[in-house]
């Protein structure tokens, strides 16, 4: 098989991965980019055993028993990486009007829309994402743990997820999903289920609440952001102490989210 003048990515989060663990494939192709030199090697091949990618270089031997893939006139590299995703939602274009759209979804609509963005992700080259946020209007569901589980099972095509979740934030803050709308309309006030917490006992709880549910990382708001109609800055030092107390036994991760980036405390 050749195809032309085309970057092709080492996918290990699909494809490559569905294979035997014992099984050995070896990828050729015309250059490869290795991530160590600006400089494409020619003669580039992958060695990937099961779902391990276990050699790479320029006119490597290949194993005995190998199947080759012979990609002819292309370049070979890693995937990418992207550190700040919404895979659960489409944002592009206008904002307030995709906001108003996810009020005419359900939830297991929305869900399955957030398949077709992982494959998309994956197909651009992004084998690893840190997901940084999926929440519904007056909806508890944890629809980013469910399309991570997924594709860590094989049963969608998607890259490798890190996911936060539902923000950490306070009320009328930058990640209270009822701020702009008017009071009540969704029944409820949020509360720490969705990520809205006051004070230290409450933050405690939501980040608790958040790692029960299958976060990797936490995302908590220090300020506004671009599109929130609150901008005030929010950085109690307690807020941030009882977020690493209760994370670091638990080995997660902390991800401030701050416009501008004075705001966070260091």
């Amino acid at each position: 098989m050749k195809i032309k003048s085309r970057i092709l990515l080492v996918l290990l989060s699909f494809g490559i991965s569905a294979h035997a663990a014992d099984e050995t494939i070896a990828l050729k192709a015309a250059r490869l980019f290795d991530g160590k030199s600006s400089s494409l090697l020619q003669n580039g091949v992958v060695i990937v055993r099961g779902d391990k990618i276990v050699d790479a270089g320029s006119n490597l031997p290949l194993p005995s028993g190998a199947q080759v893939i012979d990609l002819g006139d292309a370049t070979l590299s890693p995937g990418f990486m992207d550190a700040h995703t919404h895979l659960t939602a489409d944002y592009s274009g206008n904002y307030n009007e995709r906001r108003l759209q996810e009020l005419d979804l359900n939830v297991s609509e929305q869900a399955i829309h957030a398949t077709v963005f992982a494959r998309a992700t994956v197909e651009a080259g992004f084998t690893t994402v840190r997901d940084l946020g999926s929440r519904f209007v007056a909806s508890r569901e944890f629809v980013d743990v469910a399309l991570r589980n997924s594709i860590n099972k094989g049963t969608i095509v998607g890259p490798r997820m890190l996911v936060a979740t539902k923000g950490i934030g306070a009320t009328g803050g930058h990640f209270d999903p009822t701020s702009g709308f008017r009071d009540f309309l969704f029944g409820r006030e949020p509360d720490y289920t969705d990520g809205i917490a006051n004070g230290p006992d409450e933050i405690r709880k939501a980040v608790r609440f958040e790692v029960k549910n299958g976060a990797d990382v936490i995302k908590a708001a220090v300020s506004g952001g671009v599109l929130s109609l609150a901008d005030e800055v929010d950085t109690p030092a307690e807020k941030w102490r009882c977020i690493v107390m209760v994370i670091k036994p638990r080995a997660k991760r902390l991800r401030p989210a701050s416009i501008p980036s004075n705001t966070v405390p260091l």
